[in-house]
């Protein structure tokens, strides 16, 4: 599904003639799509991340 919808990104910007390096960038992305999918984890890091700043500001 990812992979769908980032080909039709793809398309979307060689349909509206992105620039050079925008280009590349997302041929980039692109490249590497699968090892970016795979660092989603299932942990909910925001809601970490805010329990943590929480508690030190109790202190």
């Amino acid at each position: 599904m990812i992979h769908a919808e980032y080909q039709r990104f793809m398309q979307t910007l060689m349909e509206q003639n992105a620039t050079d390096p925008v280009c590349k960038i997302a041929n980039i992305v692109l490249s590497h799509l699968d090892e970016i999918i795979s660092l989603n984890g299932t942990r909910p890091t925001r809601g970490l991340y805010e329990h943590q700043y929480d508690s030190k500001s109790e202190n």
